[in-house]
């Protein structure tokens, strides 16, 4: 499911595009808008999460599903995030607020639809964003150039603690967000001890269980 986190997170690529030059412009091979490294990045930003919540919580989730249902759950989920998205970007809100405020809209949203998966909300609320940060700190180490992709003239590219504040903001407003919008799609109930496994439900049972 980490892999399949991860490849979920991809479809999201050209929404980086509203961010250059207003928020960041990274050298990218063949010094194309979108490249290679946004992919892997986007691979890492969604599959990680995912795997962080399930080592805390492993042997005690049950994912219960039939992929026909796991595809319309996440293609409504990415056109609900995608959607509000766009449409606080053409109101006329830079790409990172419309991000951060997207992404606090859908974790009160999906925390309200599946308040039973609120352990992991906590989980990933607790641990995503120290763990994202850390990582971006280490880059930021190791190639101190790095930083100066974000464009230092835009209030969100203030750096706290070394950081840029809205990579800050943008790691916690979404961390529970898209875990629950995960356990959602996934089926996900959290038990004393279950194993993963694949049902054969109908839609309208499905449905009905939750």
């Amino acid at each position: 499911m980490m892999i399949l986190a991860g490849l979920f997170y991809i479809v999201a690529l050209l929404l980086y595009i509203p961010f250059e030059y207003e928020y960041w412009h990274p050298v990218r091979f063949g010094k194309w808008i979108l490249g290679v490294e946004d992919v892997m990045l986007l691979f890492i930003l969604g599959s990680v999460p995912w795997a962080v919540v399930s080592a805390v919580f492993r042997g005690k989730m049950k994912m219960s599903f039939k992929w026909v249902i796991l595809l319309k759950r996440y293609v409504l989920m990415g056109l609900l995030a995608v959607c509000l998205f766009l449409l606080l970007w053409f109101l006329g809100m830079q790409a990172i607020t419309a991000a951060i405020i997207a992404q606090s809209i859908m974790s009160l949203l999906m925390l309200t639809f599946r308040f039973d998966l609120w352990p992991l909300a906590a989980a990933g609320l607790l641990i995503w964003p120290p763990v994202y940060l850390l990582m971006l700190k280490l880059t930021f180490w190791i190639f101190p150039d790095f930083r100066f992709v974000w464009n230092m003239q835009n209030f969100w590219c203030t750096p706290i603690l070394g950081l840029p504040l809205g990579e800050i903001l943008w790691s916690y407003s979404g961390a529970v967000g898209y875990v629950v919008a995960l356990g959602y799609v996934f089926n996900v109930r959290l038990t004393e001890s279950c194993p993963i496994e694949n049902t054969n439900k109908s839609f309208y049972e499905d449905i009905k269980d939750g």
